[in-house]
């Protein structure tokens, strides 16, 4: 307490004058008096007395900071930009706030280390920090896992077919897999086939063509269906030379008649007039000529000439086709028709040779008498030839 006492009675009088000196302000005391204020070289007795207090303070904590002292003193510290992470420091709380470098180096205060270590020294819960040196911490920075080096091949041993193969009755037998088949050609013609009949349905040659274009290209029963509806919308599209190149790519046979009558029925169905109608008819007078006598499609393409000659009013050429029908296939599903349209056209002839009642008559009659009969049981015919053969004995 003397040497305190001393040292600001030393103080007071150093700094006494006539009027008050302001001691923030070292630069303005020095200019207003420049007797009084000794300079800053000389050690002065407030200096000796504050070194005294440091020196008291210091000898009190000396068994407890030496290290740290010793490590401070020798030592500065210095600002660095790399804050070392919580585990390489050994901090066991995570909550603990980082302590920041200052943004300006300023020189560590003695006096300011004692304070911070008289505040470490009343709490003994949390263990004194001290920085690492720079080797130390170099080694704790978390380092990239390095690649493995490739050995040498030669270097590893490959275990011998023979040790390697097991013996037969512990070789589990896997169930035969089979790989997933491709959809061969017959199911997907199957499919092209059946969009393009979708389309036709709908009247809608335009995406039917393309269809049955592909699907003909192929072989078999598929490719051929498809190779016939081609050649019925080339037909109905009056491509005449398509269709018979078309049909020209057909082998001989069943098939190839039947292409006959397809591009005949389109050829038929498509006419706007007379000279169209020809084209059909010569189309189906060569399946009648040329093809065998017991063929299945005879009775069907002399059907559909004669009811076309009907229609273009050649009424003997009709009856010629039609007697066919009756004489040499009546077993067949148009000895019906026959049988009707020729009563009609001696009926209704405007030919007055060819008009003839009575045969008219005769044939209306032969129609009743195998209206018991299958193929005359469900006639839509039957009710029309009942109709017209009582209108004629009537008028007769």
């Amino acid at each position: 307490m003397k040497k305190i006492l001393l040292s600001f009675l030393l103080f007071s009088i150093a700094l006494s004058s006539e009027d008050t000196i302001r001691l923030p302000f070292p630069d303005d005391l020095e200019k207003q008096y420049p007797d009084k204020i000794a300079p800053p070289t000389e050690i002065t007795e407030i200096e000796k007395a504050l070194d005294e207090i440091h020196k008291s303070h210091e000898e009190a904590n000396k068994k407890k900071l030496e290290q740290e002292k010793n490590d401070i003193l020798t030592k500065p510290v210095e600002d660095s930009k790399i804050v070392p992470k919580e585990e390489s420091v050994g901090l066991k709380d995570k909550n603990e706030k980082k302590i920041e470098p200052s943004k300006k180096k300023a020189p560590i205060l003695i006096k300011d280390i004692i304070a911070e270590n008289e505040k470490k020294s009343k709490d003994n819960t949390e263990p004194t920090l001290k920085p690492k040196p720079k080797k130390e911490m170099d080694k704790e920075k978390v380092s990239l896992p390095k690649k493995e080096e490739s050995k040498p091949k030669s270097s590893v041993a490959l275990p011998s077919k023979k040790e390697t193969q097991l013996p037969k009755d512990q070789i589990a037998t896997l169930p035969n897999i089979e790989p997933t088949k491709k959809k061969n050609e017959k199911e997907e013609l199957a499919g092209i086939y059946y969009r393009a009949n979708y389309h036709l349905n709908r009247k809608d040659e335009k995406r039917a063509y393309p269809d049955y274009t592909t699907g003909s290209s192929g072989e078999g029963a598929t490719a051929n269906k498809s190779k016939l509806e081609l050649i019925r919308v080339l037909g109905n599209e009056r491509k005449l030379s398509q269709a018979k190149s078309m049909i020209e790519t057909i082998p001989d046979g069943d098939v190839k008649w039947e292409a006959h009558y397809e591009f005949a029925i389109a050829l038929d169905n498509s006419a706007r007039n007379k000279s169209d109608r020809e084209e059909a008819i010569n189309e189906y007078l060569y399946i009648v000529t040329e093809a065998p006598k017991d063929h299945k499609l005879q009775a069907k393409t002399n059907w559909a000439l004669g009811l076309l000659l009907f229609k273009n009013e050649d009424y003997v050429q009709s009856l010629d086709h039609l007697s066919k029908i009756i004489q040499k296939y009546s077993d067949t599903e148009f000895y019906d028709d026959a049988i009707y349209l020729t009563g009609r056209i001696y009926e209704e002839s405007t030919f007055v040779k060819l008009r003839d009642i009575d045969r008219a008559k005769k044939f209306y009659k032969l129609f009743l008498k195998n209206k018991d009969k299958e193929g005359f049981k469900s006639s839509h015919y039957l009710r029309e030839v009942e109709r017209r053969l009582k209108a004629l004995e009537t008028n007769s």
